[in-house]
């Protein structure tokens, strides 16, 4: 029976040594899957550093060759910078010149006599009373269809028979009072804001804006009574020696 006891006693001890030898290899292994897990994750992360770091020279090799294009793009403008002032240098000097050249023909043509080709009544570079202007051809076209006549007035015949030594300078005036100018002239008879406009084409208040704005550049319009309550506009007898060129 006592030996029977210690038969399992030993037993006993000999599965708790199995046990614990067990329990170690257990514990053992299971660190060393852990170790390796680990290290696994390191090697990751160390193939994940070796990457971006590749990647970052690509990069900065990239960057570095932009840069290098972007001095090169820069050293270009300034050359054309330097090429561009001085050509506007050039052209200043050349404006500057031909400015000069323009206000001298200015004044050359402002103090040259206007010729009477240039008058009213007949074209530029004709001899005098050869070739009427169209406008004029026009106007005068209008004038008979409306029937004008002559004024036959002792205040007119007098205003005609004056000598004028002025001359009719044109570029004082607006092309819209030129056109009221040769209808007045053209016209046989007084003739209304109303009329005035239907041949040019205009408005009655234009035509009355431009008759004050001729008469205020030394143009002399006469007015007299037509109908019961219209006026009738004429040139003077002066006005018209001024304005034919005779």
């Amino acid at each position: 029976m006592g030996w029977n006891f210690g038969l399992f006693k030993r037993k006993s001890e000999e599965s708790e040594e199995i046990s614990a030898v067990e329990r170690v290899e257990t514990s053992v292994s299971l660190s060393f899957s852990r170790l390796k897990a680990d290290i696994e994750k390191i090697g990751l992360w160390i193939r994940y550093f070796a990457e971006e770091a590749i990647r970052n020279r690509q990069e900065h090799s990239l960057v570095r060759g932009e840069l290098s294009s972007q001095h090169s793009e820069i050293s270009e403008l300034r050359k054309n910078q330097h090429s561009m002032i001085s050509a506007l240098e050039k052209n200043a000097v050349i404006i500057s010149e031909l400015s000069k050249k323009i206000k001298n023909t200015e004044n050359a043509l402002s103090e040259r006599p206007i010729e009477q080709e240039n008058q009213l009544g007949t074209c530029p570079g004709t001899s005098t009373g050869q070739v009427r202007d169209k406008s004029e051809k026009r106007i005068m076209a209008f004038s008979r269809a409306a029937g004008v006549k002559k004024i036959e007035t002792p205040e007119y015949e007098r205003e005609m028979s004056e000598d004028s030594g002025a001359h009719f300078n044109m570029s004082m005036f607006l092309p819209s009072e030129l056109e009221v100018i040769k209808t007045l002239y053209y016209s046989e008879r007084p003739i209304g804001y109303a009329e005035i406009a239907k041949l040019l084409g205009k408005s009655g208040k234009s035509i009355r804006n431009i008759i004050c704005d001729v008469r205020k550049k030394g143009i002399e319009i006469l007015d007299k009574p037509i109908g019961i309550r219209d006026k009738g506009f004429y040139l003077s007898g002066k006005a018209k020696v001024l304005v034919s060129g005779r």
